[in-house]
């Protein structure tokens, strides 16, 4: 139900719910956390995204590539580069980096953050047959302004 309210536009719904299991004691696993702060992102709230982000780390739950990759779209779509590499050492210390969707959002969030060196560094550190993570840089300089780069780019990569 928590993923259902957050899916369809409701994250405050979908928080509500989420509360009242935390005050049954009952146990809120990874995907609900993530659903929370998907929803909240999605809704455009990105500080309220954080604020779950936050919780979700103190609560001691086990983060997962979702749960990450949900935490970077917040920073994606709010331009928070501090939180985006706060967010990317978590990412180094539950060894989730090289997965190809915390890569891929990586790269979109320090595109979007303004910060091309350290998207281009993720990439070369990157295995070359992953298309998610080209589509990631090859978006992310289209929306820099670096249309003819973007065009370019496949040919001069790696």
């Amino acid at each position: 139900m928590i993923s259902g309210f957050a899916k369809s536009g409701k994250p405050h719904e979908a928080h509500r719910l989420f509360q009242e299991i935390q005050v049954e004691k009952l146990r809120l696993d990874v995907i609900s956390w993530t659903s929370i702060l998907s929803g909240y992102t999605k809704s455009g709230n990105a500080n309220k995204a954080f604020e779950i982000w936050c919780q979700m780390r103190q609560s001691g739950i086990q983060l997962d590539p979702f749960s990450i990759t949900a935490a970077l779209k917040a920073c994606t779509e709010s331009g928070t580069l501090g939180s985006g590499r706060e967010i990317h050492g978590f990412s180094i210390t539950y060894g989730l980096e090289k997965t190809p969707f915390v890569k891929a959002g990586l790269i979109t969030m320090y595109f979007n953050c303004g910060t091309i060196k350290e998207a281009v560094s993720l990439f070369e550190s990157a295995p070359c047959d992953i298309s998610l993570i080209w589509n990631a840089m090859i978006s992310g300089y289209v929306k820099q302004g670096h249309g003819k780069l973007a065009l370019s780019f496949p040919k001069n990569a790696k």
